[in-house]
């Protein structure tokens, strides 16, 4: 996390000295949204290093696993090109959420309170892969 706080305070250091004005509008609404994505992935990550024994097996997942995140949300593929079913199970997909809540914030200065279900979503998405973490923790401890 202190990685992630250094790298974001670098980014929002440069961006503070060229986008001054729109960024104080947004300042909170993108840090919440940001300390959701962060956790959550790196949650996830946590996960997968716990889940598979080999680094090598771990980094296929991982790689496979942001494929997947990344051809889901609208970086690639439209979601609006999908049929309506697809559309509907990509909607939940946290990269997605992450991205459209971001994008809201940063270009249309929306504030953060019109998108509780999306923050919602986020951290109910943390806390279940808080819970799975802390099983899959306790699991390990047993079996040696």
């Amino acid at each position: 996390m202190l990685v992630i706080v250094i790298q974001l305070g670098i980014i929002f250091g440069v961006a503070w000295y060229f986008f001054r004005e729109q960024l104080v509008v947004s300042l909170g609404g993108m840090a919440v949204i940001l300390a959701l994505i962060t956790t959550f992935f790196i949650l996830l990550g946590m996960i997968i290093g716990t889940l598979f024994k080999s680094e090598e097996t771990g980094t296929i997942a991982t790689i496979s696993l942001g494929f997947i995140f990344l051809f889901f949300s609208s970086s690639i593929l439209p979601i609006e090109t999908l049929p309506s079913v697809i559309q509907k199970i990509t909607s939940y997909n946290p990269f997605f959420i992450g991205e459209s809540l971001l994008n809201k914030v940063l270009l249309f200065q929306l504030l953060i309170t019109l998108f509780a279900q999306a923050l919602y979503i986020l951290a109910g998405y943390i806390g279940g892969l808080m819970i799975l973490l802390l099983i899959m923790k306790k699991l390990t401890k047993r079996s040696f």
